[in-house]
């Protein structure tokens, strides 16, 4: 490749040039050829654009361990001491005491915030689960003829001094026994009444709720019991005759029919109930199959009532199942 020739002009000629040599004329410029290298040129498509610069890898230099000798970590180290300069020793034991009575306060205050905040919402949920739970209307035990009669007798009696209730209940005990046959049917008939209303009223008061309804107050009445121990008897389980009844399985089908045999006659229920597990046991295969399909059929019929009843199946461990016994 050829070189480029750059042409300088001096600044100042030499007097020797100056003087005329050979008829030049001394007024005609002198040019000096200068030899220079050679070096790539840019392509034509980037002529006039600026050339991108070169990125080389700076290598930093590792960050050096704070020791407390620079200058700005000795600014912080004295802005610290400021606080405690010039300070007795009792004094700085004061402030220290001072700043940790103040850091465990606010430890506690935090902790009490948390407290309260927990509080709160566990208070929000049981409000939750109560109103799920609904409010059932109050059912009374079924009673019978004589409470009827009793409760009659001494609604409106106060007792005194000269008459107390247990002298009271002995009496009106004493003249139960001696009522006649009719008024006898006549408390029965009032008995009979007054628990036929008191299951209609329930009975409407379910049935203004939906299956599913009843099962969500269900399950919230029982982590309530849960909660609230002392109020187990508040929060007892509603009694919805919609449910479908659940299968008995195979082995339950089996104790029932052998304690309804009359051979446990005057044994106690717990040495029954290993008899009646080491005769399961000692079943065979066939023997078996007999319980086994009584279940299954009693599941299917259990599945479809339960679908049709809230709408979906019991539950995934329910849909295998009546596929198996589908």
């Amino acid at each position: 490749m050829l070189g480029r020739v750059l042409v300088r002009f001096p600044a100042r000629l030499p007097r020797s040039l100056l003087q005329p040599k050979h008829g030049l004329n001394p007024n005609s410029p002198i040019l000096l050829p200068i030899r220079t290298y050679a070096t790539p040129g840019r392509p034509k498509s980037v002529v006039g654009e600026p050339s991108r610069p070169v990125k080389r890898n700076v290598k930093k230099s590792a960050a050096k361990p704070r020791d407390g000798s620079s200058a700005a970590e000795k600014k912080v180290a004295s802005k610290k001491r400021t606080t405690i300069r010039g300070k007795t020793p009792e004094q700085i034991a004061a402030i220290e005491q001072k700043r940790a009575a103040t850091k465990e306060a606010l430890a506690k205050r935090k902790a009490a915030q948390r407290a309260a905040g927990k509080a709160s919402r566990d208070k929000e949920k049981l409000q939750e689960l109560k109103k799920t739970a609904l409010d059932p209307p109050k059912q009374r035990a079924a009673g019978n003829a004589y409470i009827t009669f009793f409760a009659e007798k001494a609604r409106g009696h106060l007792a005194s001094e000269n008459d107390k209730l247990t002298e009271r209940a002995k009496a009106i005990a004493a003249e139960w026994k001696n009522i006649s046959a009719a008024d006898r049917e006549h408390y029965n008939h009032l008995t009979h009444t007054k628990n036929e209303e008191q299951q209609a009223t329930f009975k409407r008061w379910i049935e203004s709720y939906t299956p599913d309804q009843i099962r969500k107050a269900n399950e919230a009445r029982a982590q309530l019991r849960k909660k609230l121990p002392s109020q187990k008897n508040k929060w007892a389980k509603i009694s919805d005759e919609r449910v479908p009844k659940k299968p008995a399985n195979s082995f339950a089908l089996f104790n029932t029919n052998r304690q309804s045999s009359g051979d446990f006659q005057g044994i106690k229920l717990g040495e029954a109930a290993k008899l009646i597990a080491q005769e399961w046991k000692a079943l065979s295969s066939s023997e078996k199959e007999k319980y086994d399909r009584i279940y299954k059929d009693d599941f299917q019929r259990y599945f479809t009532e339960y679908s049709t009843v809230f709408g979906h199946p019991p539950s995934a461990v329910g849909t295998a199942e009546a596929t198996a016994a589908a």
